[in-house]
């Protein structure tokens, strides 16, 4: 049978207990743009899961590290995620190879308080994190979180931002992506992040949860 892998997951900061077999990959860095009409790049990272000889890709999941450092405080708390795609290539530039998730799930983390109006929700925008309509629940119109868009049009993030999910500290998404999207002969896991400032970056391990069965096998 096809080995599979059910379940990638990302983590700033820590290394995640694995299933049958851990992969301590490092995201590496895929360049940057600046969006019109944002004051903050996006920074780009790939991770390769060619070498891994993996025959499907089911599911990827970003946690945020927890750590209370870096960026802004209230809905601007942690990770600031642009989107999230496997990419053939490992360059965000090129769409045409680009797979898109079907699904997510999502669980905001916790929010440091602020005085900033600007990092508040709003009426039109009452989710704890920008991106969020509530704790679990993703604005997908707001978010796009399968097309590289974010901007940040400070101050005012909270009216004015566009195309991102801030995932709290210690918040978690799940991108899916349905029937699985076979490896072949290349296949990254490309991811961006909105301002990039320290504190914010993916940089540890990706642990694997590789088993010969289908979705039903996928660890959320």
């Amino acid at each position: 049978m096809d080995r599979v892998l059910a379940s990638l997951v990302i983590i700033a900061g820590t290394i995640v207990p694995s299933g049958a077999i851990a992969m301590e990959l490092t995201p590496r860095p895929a360049g940057q743009r600046t969006f019109p009409g944002s004051q903050y790049p996006v920074i780009f990272y790939a991770v390769d899961l060619t070498k891994e000889r993996f025959d499907k890709v089911f599911s990827i999941t970003l946690v945020d590290d927890g750590t209370p450092t870096g960026g802004g405080g209230g809905i601007a708390s942690g990770f600031d995620l642009d989107a999230i795609v496997l990419d053939r290539d490992g360059d965000p530039r090129t769409l045409d190879d680009q797979v898109r998730p079907s699904r997510f799930t999502f669980r905001a983390g916790t929010t440091r308080p602020t005085s900033n109006p600007y990092l508040r929700p709003t009426p039109e925008r009452p989710g704890p994190v920008f991106g969020a309509l509530d704790a679990t629940t993703i604005d997908l119109e707001l978010a796009t979180l399968g097309v590289f868009d974010a901007r940040n049009a400070a101050p005012d993030f909270a009216r004015n931002g566009f195309g991102a999910l801030t995932l709290g500290d210690g918040g978690r998404l799940t991108a899916f992506f349905e029937g699985g999207v076979a490896v072949g002969k290349g296949l990254f896991v490309v991811f961006g992040e909105l301002g990039g400032q320290p504190g914010e970056g993916l940089g540890a391990a990706i642990t694997a949860s590789d088993v010969e069965a289908g979705l039903g096998s996928i660890r959320r």
